[in-house]
């Protein structure tokens, strides 16, 4: 029997996810008694809660922001379909699908066009990557100035290249009015019509967010949100090691950490995040990188943790929104 891609990539990134834990484990990259420890300790679990629940309300807050350049959106709203984006991030086998969930609830409940809500979801991607570059730089050129080794040198390096090229693709996208509908004009076909649609929408939306204004807000509400995961990573990586750790070191390696497992393989990241950061932190000791390893375990059980009111907010949803749900995530 012929399997569709569809359905292979449904079932492959779960696999890989698996494997990816597996080699996790084998490798000694986790310790599984720090892993039984940390949920013993006080500090740890309530850390985790406070610092999750925060972050679920700084993804909501700018998730609001950005819808509200096409719509008036309550904050409630953002926070519930936030929460439902957050819950499908775990149970589909996509690093994107609770995007499209977050995207075809919007369009849903607020009749959005799904040309509008994907675009602002695509935007959400790409401007939270540019901040992850941007406060990665920031930091290392700080530690620079302080002195550093000559591996966060080569790091300083490629951020600086990752910030100039992220600054290029969007001053491109920004000022390509005139590029999309020539290229509509040459492309005929159905597909490619289609695509070109889309990227005038999401170019019509980044015109609206690249406002200064709408930037520093952007910018800000972002830093909070690597705020609440990166510190939770380092009192889970201070509890475990009891070494000092430089600040302005740490944030920068983990915001590398955070780009490299953002590449949508598996399941909320997980096997990526674990993979990523043990290597990236293995740059200082690999004490740090395997307590920051367990504390990647602890983040992707908190994020679910804080994520499960989602599925209660789908579950009692408008039957319509739970009807079209199956449908477009044949898509993924």
């Amino acid at each position: 029997m012929r399997i569709s891609s569809t359905a292979l990539k449904r079932y492959l990134r779960p696999v890989i996810a698996f494997i990816l834990l597996l080699l996790v484990l084998k490798m000694g990259l986790i310790d599984i008694n720090q892993l039984t420890l940390s949920f013993k300790n006080p500090a740890i679990l309530a850390a985790g809660l406070v610092f999750f629940t925060l972050h679920t309300l700084a993804l909501a807050l700018r998730w609001n922001l950005l819808v509200n350049l096409e719509i008036k959106y309550p904050f409630k709203s953002a926070a519930k379909e936030t929460l439902i984006g957050n819950f499908f991030n775990f149970f589909i086998p996509s690093g994107v699908g609770g995007d499209i969930v977050k995207a075809l609830a919007i369009s849903e409940s607020h009749k959005v066009p799904k040309k509008i809500s994907f675009s602002l979801v695509t935007i959400d991607r790409v401007l939270g990557l540019f901040c992850l570059i941007l406060f990665s730089t920031s930091f290392l050129l700080v530690e620079y100035f302080f002195g550093m080794s000559d591996s966060l040198t080569k790091l300083l390096h490629i951020s600086l290249l990752m910030l100039c090229l992220a600054c290029v693709g969007l001053l491109f996208l920004y000022h390509s009015t005139k590029i999309i509908p020539r290229l509509r004009d040459k492309f005929k076909f159905f597909l490619f019509q289609k695509l070109f649609s889309f990227t005038e929408q999401v170019q019509v939306n980044i015109t609206k967010a690249m406002q200064s204004k709408f930037m520093l807000k952007f910018i800000g509400v972002s830093f909070l949100i690597q705020c609440m995961s990166i510190g939770f990573l380092y009192v889970v990586t201070l509890t475990l090691t009891q070494q000092p750790l430089s600040v302005f070191i740490f944030l920068p390696l983990a915001c590398f950490a955070f780009m490299a497992s953002a590449v949508p393989l598996t399941p909320a990241g997980i096997g990526v995040g674990q993979a990523a950061f043990y290597f990236i932190f293995s740059l200082i000791n690999v004490p740090t990188a395997t307590a920051i390893t367990t504390g990647v375990s602890l983040m992707q059980f908190f994020m679910l943790i804080t994520a499960l009111p989602g599925g209660y907010f789908f579950a009692t949803s408008k039957k319509s929104h739970k009807q079209s749900l199956p449908e477009n995530l044949n898509q993924l």
